[in-house]
């Protein structure tokens, strides 16, 4: 059937409830919202709606101005509405979601400011914020420069005095807003929120761009990736959709493996360990998939880099040693090559670059790597603290002259060597039923991490100087 004729007053008034539905919507989120709420993200979607409602204002005027007849005048404003109803919706999908969960009780706000403050290391002006949702999975979701990202298409049509205004505004704005995303069931467990460390890696890929200094990975240069394509190719297969397609895998892989290694670099064993436990709820034998390489591959993969670290040196911890030994004999007998004939491709091209990776990750992703030596250093006094019910806080500095806070990878690899390795201590001190003690030391070593990942952080605000940081910049 026809479209229902609309006048341009009715189609006017579609934009006009749709501005006020949004700005009301939008200040009923934000106006109970706790101080860790995103507001100057809630500032940015407020200039986007502004900046439509003005243009289609402008818009409006100008086709009252130039138009030579009525009817002229009635369709350019009912395209001049049904297009900044268009940039409305965008908005409201692109943007609200990330405003609905402000008073939700699951956002984990002890591990917030210090993941905030890794962050502005990379870049100074970054928000961040931590973001439950219902699905068991982890995600990155960031918007760089969101007013000129979004008005990017159309800015040719805004008037200069209007373009003028909103840059004012947005140049108030931080260049980065980031959202890390988590199950709502593990927001009271440190060592369960441990795999944000990769989510913050994706951020700093995004932001140093590093997958771009490793890309483009050429498939033709690997003779055995290239080798598996013409066998495709000779099977009927388009060499540009083969290829197209495999460019594709390598891409999205590459980003994966660069947040694992930034977070093996960041936390050492203490990723590795969050992330075979999360791997083992999805089953460690999961095949890969277009979007993630295989548990195995990444294992194997971060493997490689504690390698590097000094983790396999008769010198390091011995139980980490002799647990990443036992990890390293499973994935020697796993097969690391996906089925899927694209993904194998993919994979035999990224294994000719491996080294390539990983050179880029050292290079611009952590200035100050997680050694082993800096495990020994610091981790057994944390650990020494946690089997006797203590959040390590804070330890005394080589001169033990003064208490010095907690680094955020030192207090997880400290939970996470009392979870692998003593819990039984920390059990010995709960008095409950024998069947019970394990949840329950589990559930009070969460407690204590968490304690000590916030005090750790007070601490420290009370004791930097204006403008230290928490290690130095990373190479640009």
């Amino acid at each position: 059937m026809p479209e229902p004729v609309l006048s341009a007053e009715q189609y006017s008034e579609l934009v006009r409830e749709r501005l006020a539905g949004l700005r009301g919507v939008l200040a009923d989120l934000t106006r109970d919202a706790p101080q860790s709420a995103p507001r100057r993200f809630s500032e940015s979607i407020q200039i986007l709606i502004d900046t439509i409602e003005n243009l289609f204002a402008d818009r409006k005027r100008v086709v009252k101005e130039r138009s030579t007849s009525a009817a002229e005048v009635t369709d350019g404003i009912v395209f001049a509405a049904r297009w900044s109803m268009y940039l409305l919706n965008n908005v409201q999908q692109q943007y609200f979601p990330f405003l609905e969960k402000l008073n939700s009780p699951h956002v984990p706000l002890p591990i917030q400011p210090t993941l905030q403050r890794i962050g502005t290391q990379f870049e100074p002006t970054v928000e961040l914020y931590l973001f439950p949702t219902s699905e068991h999975n982890y995600g990155f979701s960031g918007f760089r420069n969101v007013v000129e990202a979004f008005i990017q298409e159309f800015r040719l049509v805004i008037p200069d005095d209007l373009m003028l205004a909103i840059q004012e505004r947005a140049e108030k704005l931080p260049r980065w807003f980031v959202f890390l995303s988590l199950p709502y069931v593990v927001h009271d467990s440190a060592l369960n929120l441990t795999p944000l460390l990769h989510e913050l890696g994706h951020f700093v890929d995004f932001d140093r761009e590093i997958y771009k200094k490793v890309l483009p990975i050429d498939i033709a240069h690997s003779e055995a990736a290239k080798t598996l394509a013409n066998i495709l190719v000779q099977r009927g297969s388009p060499e540009q959709e083969v290829y197209a397609l495999c460019k594709e895998i390598v891409r999205k892989w590459v980003q994966e493996l660069i947040a694992d290694l930034f977070a093996i670099r960041l936390a050492g064993p203490a990723y590795f360990y969050a992330f075979v436990i999360y791997a083992a709820n999805i089953g460690l034998d999961t095949k890969a998939a277009v979007s993630h390489p295989s548990p195995v591959i990444r294992i194997d993969l971060m493997l490689r880099e504690l390698e590097e670290l000094g983790y396999f040196l008769k010198s390091s911890p011995k139980a980490i040693r002799t647990s990443l030994q036992e990890w390293k004999r499973w994935i020697r007998a796993q097969k690391l090559e996906p089925e899927d004939t694209s993904m194998h491709i993919a994979f035999l091209a990224i294994k000719d670059n491996s080294a390539k990776i990983a050179q880029f990750v050292r290079k611009y992703a952590s200035p100050l790597p997680y050694r082993t030596q800096t495990y020994k250093e610091n981790v057994p006094g944390l650990i020494a603290d946690l089997e006797k019910g203590i959040p390590p806080i804070d330890q005394l500095d080589a001169q033990g002259t003064r208490f010095i806070p907690s680094d955020l990878a030192d207090i997880l690899n400290s939970a996470w060597s009392a979870y692998m390795f003593s819990l039984d201590k920390l059990e010995d001190l709960i008095e409950c039923k024998a069947e019970d003690k394990r949840r329950i030391a589990v559930r009070t070593l969460n407690e204590l991490v968490l304690k000590a990942i916030e005090a750790s952080e007070i601490l420290w605000k009370c004791q930097a100087s204006p403008g230290e940081e928490a290690w130095p910049s990373s190479p640009e």
